[in-house]
């Protein structure tokens, strides 16, 4: 059974196989394989790390590849 939970106007689910997946506009932005179920509080953190360091780093990277 998947759940979800809306946060940072992102949607966060976690399906029955315990992958874990961030939509935000209405595109996946970030998967990962768990291997177990998360809580809501491990959900939130999940997207606080994709939104806090993984997203700056690729943009940045971007911006990079563009100077080149």
């Amino acid at each position: 059974m998947n759940r979800e939970i809306k946060y940072r106007d992102c949607i966060v689910s976690q399906a029955s196989n315990n992958h874990v997946m961030i939509i935000k506009d209405g595109e996946s932005v970030f998967h990962a394989e768990v291997d177990k179920k998360l809580t809501d509080e491990e959900l939130k953190v999940n997207v606080d790390f994709y939104l806090d360091v993984l997203l700056p780093s690729i943009d940045e990277s971007e911006a990079e590849n563009v100077k080149d």
